[in-house]
């Protein structure tokens, strides 16, 4: 068995604890091929005794507990299908902006992000973002923690007046415009990739051990796709990620059973996420240093798990 498949299965054992003596063979299967070229696979929390994973990937697109950069922003439209609550499309812009001097640890020294700052204003297509606590949640001595850490920056659908609905311009681009409290300035246009739109189709049944997905996509065979596969919380719309695949944008995608095997018995969903990504390099200046900026394309699919 490879070191990953290896790595896969002790952290899903440990995110669901739950035990089995003879884990099956692991294998991803890429457009129909018993291949792994070119297709990364990641357990998105092997810390589940330090980190909380209920952080809205399914808005921002960003699934990492903290991102090591100064300025981070997402900017994001997003499709849900199958969800009970909420609106079927949606935009989600957000901004932060670190103080690195001031790093977040836990009681072992664990860093678990920095605090933020209010830099001042921040426009998304000329519309001011809001300000707002900048919280986090992570565990401390068994004990699960929710702290504000500074300010962020959000600008959503639900903050527009009936009228004036936020729509999020795919194929485009996003102008993005900071103002800061000592009075500078700095704008950018951060093009947005093509709309992906997703499709899942399930394999098998979880009783008889051999639930699989198939996912297809419109690919356009250019860049990458990120799919996150999660678990919707019991209550409310929190999504628990398990399991990040990148690979190609070719459309297609076949995840073997071996990967649900340690599903608990009782699981009844999941939440597959597609995610089609651009990053936007921009120069240090003396507003943006050190900055992460990404618009993309998310279509959130809850599915009912057979049984």
């Amino acid at each position: 068995m490879r070191l990953i498949e290896k790595i896969f299965l002790i952290a899903l054992l440990a995110v669901f604890v739950y035990r089995c003596s003879n884990p099956g063979p692991t294998e991803l299967i890429d457009n129909g091929t018993a291949t792994n070229e070119n297709v990364e696979i990641e357990v998105v929390s092997p810390n589940p005794d330090t980190y909380v994973y209920t952080n809205g990937y399914d808005s921002t697109g960003i699934v990492d507990p903290y991102i090591d950069k100064t300025s981070v922003i997402s900017l994001s439209g997003i499709h849900y299908t199958n969800f009970d609550q909420g609106p079927e499309y949606s935009a989600y812009y957000y901004a932060v902006f670190n103080d690195k001097s001031k790093p977040i640890v836990n009681h072992n020294g664990r860093q678990l992000g920095f605090s933020s700052r209010n830099i001042g204003m921040v426009r998304f297509n000329n519309l001011p973002a809001a300000v707002v606590p900048n919280r986090i949640q992570y565990k401390d001595m068994q004990e699960t923690r929710d702290t504000v850490v500074g300010f962020r920056y959000i600008l959503t659908n639900e903050m527009m007046m009936p009228h004036n609905r936020l729509e999020f311009p795919y194929d485009s681009y996003v102008n993005i415009k900071i103002e800061t409290n000592r009075n500078s300035s700095f704008q950018v246009d951060v093009p947005t990739p093509p709309e992906v739109i997703g499709q899942v189709k399930t394999v098998g049944s979880l009783s008889q051990r051999n639930f699989a997905l198939e996912l297809t996509w419109n690919g356009t065979n250019e860049g990458k796709i990120e799919i996150l596969i999660g678990q919707p919380a019991r209550t409310g719309r929190e999504i628990f990620p398990l399991l990040k695949v990148t690979g190609p944008d070719k459309g297609r995608l076949s995840i073997s059973h071996a990967y649900f095997d340690k599903l608990p018995a009782d699981s009844k969903q999941l939440v597959i996420t597609f995610i089609r990504r651009l990053v936007k390099d921009v120069p240090d200046n003396e507003i943006l240093n050190d900055s992460y900026i990404i618009a993309q394309s998310i279509h959130n699919i809850n599915i009912d798990i057979p049984r």
